[in-house]
């Protein structure tokens, strides 16, 4: 008999779909499971080969897991935020809420006719405000939030305030961007203005500057996985390296409990090893280095994990994006740098990073003093020091290290080994063992020895401290990849978080011709021109047969002008955020 798989597939999906087939309801006398796939973006291209071949497995293993007893939890959603739609929407004048609802029709349809079992009651779409208001109340709270380090966790931003009234920076063991020192006499002192700026510093959302992919033609920041040989993915762009004030999460303060943790999660050794490069805690010394531009002597600190190799450095470099830059750049080399600056801002971190075989970099015209030799070592600036890891800048071991070993063959540069026996003649000797030489006083120490005694030397000395680093270099395409924090921008696949150009996909999704019973902003709370707090407030919408954007509208101008004269921002830096709740009945 010939085994007639349309009708067969027709008649059961249709089954499962009038009964509800894999609703999932609260049932206590079965062990709970719960089978999540990543939800996909709902382009007018539809599903591609990449989503049913992981949906497949899923949904096998979520079968077998129902016929073995469990009560299965298998949802679908779809991340509906997207650049792709906006700028689908440009070219063709509409509205992305039309296009992007089409695209979720067409996705279901073809999800149904391959026959999934997932729990269609219990959908997200994360263009709908039910759903992102929790983003925005997540924000919320860890905009209220700092991180206490002796407790190894958030607490109200109040409790901090409490603490620095009684005590002063010295009071609290809290992760910040910088280290400050204030008395209490002084914190009672401030103006609401400087204390609004010291709570920024220590909030676990907060405001800062970092290097981003700025593409001017999209009018956005893309994340590295939307940039390709300095262009944008869609539409061919350019897109360069820029320093903006972004949103960020302190993420970074929760790197040595996530490492904690990972012992306790059953997963397997290389799942583990791999969260753990990512985390790339790195455990070193904090070293200080006069360096001297010709006119003006400054102290510039380094962070690096081997302080027993410092009698090898023979040049220093620092991050393009680094401030060292434009305070170590003499006028001679003035023009060199400014051309290559201008060079590398066309690249993304990632791009820098997996880029080994060409090398390049500009000297900066300033000389360091390495602390242990006294020797004058050159600073160049190259693109392969990244800003976000440790202070971007290093002390450059060619003899030891492969990129700064490709760095000083190809500028010339002189290499010192400091490992007995090793050969430097074609490549670095990277191996951390083998007995010190070319080192003063650590001469005759094993590697091992050496690390803690050089440290315990140049402590004495005032010139280093220990410290713990923590890089997570996130490259999501929901967010911008950064060290030490999570950079908060509007990307694609990102619900509207702080941006005024979301407004239209928030409003537009309601049915035109009925009226919103309220609308949330986030609200900006602000205090002689400075943001102090951000507040979720309901705005009740007039009793007026007005259409949604009308009355919103007007809200948004008022606001806009509001802080446009206080705070002197520009559009670009709004930060309002909005959210609607229906009203089914209509205007009448």
């Amino acid at each position: 008999m010939e085994y007639n798989f349309k009708e067969i597939e027709k008649k059961w999906q249709a089954y499962w779909s009038a009964n509800q087939s894999f609703k999932t309801d609260v049932d206590a006398s079965k062990p709970k499971f719960y089978v999540l796939d990543m939800f996909p973006y709902p382009s007018g291209a539809g599903l591609h080969v990449g989503h049913p071949l992981g949906y497949i497995a899923s949904d096998i293993y979520s079968r077998y897991k129902r016929l073995r007893g469990y009560n299965v939890l298998h949802p679908m959603g779809y991340d509906a935020f997207g650049l792709p739609a906006e700028q689908y929407a440009i070219q063709t004048g509409q509205h992305p809420a039309i296009t992007t609802e089409k695209n979720i029709d067409r996705y279901r349809e073809q999800l149904d006719r391959i026959g999934f079992s997932y729990d269609w009651s219990r959908e997200v779409r994360t263009c709908d405000p039910a759903y992102y208001k929790w983003t925005q109340w997540a924000f919320l709270k860890m905009f209220a939030s700092w991180y206490d380090k002796s407790q190894e966790k958030a607490r109200p931003i109040e409790e901090l305030e409490a603490l620095f009234a009684q005590g002063g920076s010295a009071a609290a063991n809290a992760a910040c961007s910088e280290e400050l020192v204030f008395s209490a006499e002084q914190w009672a002192a401030y103006s609401e203005c400087e204390k609004a700026d010291v709570l920024m510093n220590y909030r676990i959302a907060y405001q800062g500057e970092t290097s981003v992919n700025w593409c001017a033609g999209l009018g956005t920041v893309l994340a590295n996985d939307e940039v390709k040989d300095g262009l944008s993915v869609r539409g061919g762009f350019p897109v360069e390296q820029k320093k903006m004030l972004q949103w960020q999460l302190r993420v970074s303060a929760y790197a040595g409990r996530l490492l904690d943790d990972l012992g306790d999660l059953d997963w397997t050794d290389s799942l583990k090893d791999m969260q753990r490069n990512w985390i790339g805690r790195s455990q070193g010394a904090e070293m200080v280095f006069k360096v001297q531009n010709g006119e003006q002597e400054y102290d510039m600190t380094i962070f690096t994990t081997r302080a027993d190799t410092v009698f090898g450095v023979t040049f220093m470099v620092l991050a393009p994006e680094s401030e060292w830059v434009e305070k170590l750049t003499t006028s001679e080399q003035a023009q060199a740098v400014a051309d290559y600056l201008e060079q590398v801002k066309k690249k993304t971190e990632r791009e820098r990073i997996a880029q080994t075989r060409n090398v390049t970099g500009v000297f900066s015209g300033s000389y360091a003093i390495n602390p242990l030799t006294g020797d004058k070592v050159p600073v160049w600036i190259s693109e392969y020091v990244l800003s976000g890891y440790g202070t971007g800048a290093i002390m450059a071991v060619p003899a030891h290290d492969s990129r700064d070993y490709a760095f000083a063959k190809h500028f010339s540069l002189p290499i010192i080994p400091l490992i007995k026996g090793c050969d430097v003649s074609e490549q670095s000797f990277d191996a951390k063992e083998g007995i010190m030489c070319n080192s003063g006083f650590l001469n005759g120490m094993t590697v091992k020895e050496a690390i803690p005694a050089a440290i315990d030397y140049v402590e004495k000395e005032g010139a280093v401290k220990s410290t713990i680093v923590c890089v997570m270099p996130f490259s999501h395409v929901s967010v911008i990849g950064v060290s030490l924090s999570l950079c908060i921008s509007r990307m694609a696949w990102q619900p509207p978080w702080m941006r005024v150009h979301c407004l239209w996909n928030c409003l537009l999704s309601e049915t035109i011709t009925n009226r919103p019973r309220a609308v949330n902003l986030l609200w900006p709370v602000l205090k002689i021109g400075r943001l102090t707090d951000i507040r979720l407030k309901k705005v009740p919408c007039p009793v007026l047969p007005v259409r949604v954007p009308t009355i919103c509208v007007i809200w948004i101008l008022t606001t806009i002008r509001h802080l446009s004269v206080v705070r002197r921002m520009s559009i670009g830096e709004m930060s309002i955020c909005i959210s609607v709740e229906p009203n089914m009945q209509p205007v009448t």
